[in-house]
């Protein structure tokens, strides 16, 4: 069994800490904190429930589409425990056709930023969607300009899987509230 940072009978425990590390980039950052939820944990209502008692986040990172019914039953066990919860749905394949009838307010699907997948969601869903780049697969700089040209699209909402080992400087100006210019 893979070990967590939270308290749980249920896995063994590597350290205590994710508490600490959510806490402090809530409280230092000022970023909501989203927990990456495994498939495996979905149907475990004992972890699941462990996690929202001993750790603060905001929201869970789920790898499967709204209206999942194990995503459903986990998100009901969470909010026993944390409420209010966002969800980013981060589904493995092609996104149902009503996927997002079936996403509550609030809540985000996170797509893996492709010409397909930018392309075919509306712009109307902007609010709603998340675009992820692979820091692995593109450049800084593809992905600064990627990001940008979301942004001149309508779509505000986007990020990166990993940190770039180099050249970081590129995307990280697109990121930065520094960058953004000042309204009146």
């Amino acid at each position: 069994k893979e070990s967590v940072l939270f308290p749980t009978m249920q896995q063994p425990l590597a350290s205590d800490e994710l508490n600490h590390i959510s806490w402090q980039i809530e409280r230092r950052a000022g970023t909501p904190v989203f927990i990456d939820i495994p498939a495996a944990w979905l149907k475990n209502d004992a972890l699941l429930s462990d996690l929202a008692r001993y750790v603060n986040f905001a929201g869970i990172r789920i790898p499967t589409e709204p209206g999942d019914e194990a995503a459903i039953h986990a998100t009901s066990v969470i909010e026993t425990w944390c409420w209010p919860l966002q969800i980013a749905y981060a589904p493995t394949g092609a996104l149902s056709r009503n996927a997002w009838q079936k996403l509550r307010q609030g809540d985000l699907i996170v797509l893996p930023a492709t010409i397909s997948n930018i392309t075919t969601t509306s712009t109307s869903e902007a609010e709603n969607v998340l675009f992820e780049f692979n820091s692995s697969m593109q450049s800084p700089a593809d992905i600064a300009s990627g990001m940008q040209s979301l942004e001149a699209k309508g779509f505000r909402q986007f990020g990166i899987d990993s940190y770039p080992d180099i050249g970081f400087d590129s995307v990280w100006q697109i990121l930065s509230l520094r960058s953004q210019p000042l309204l009146p």
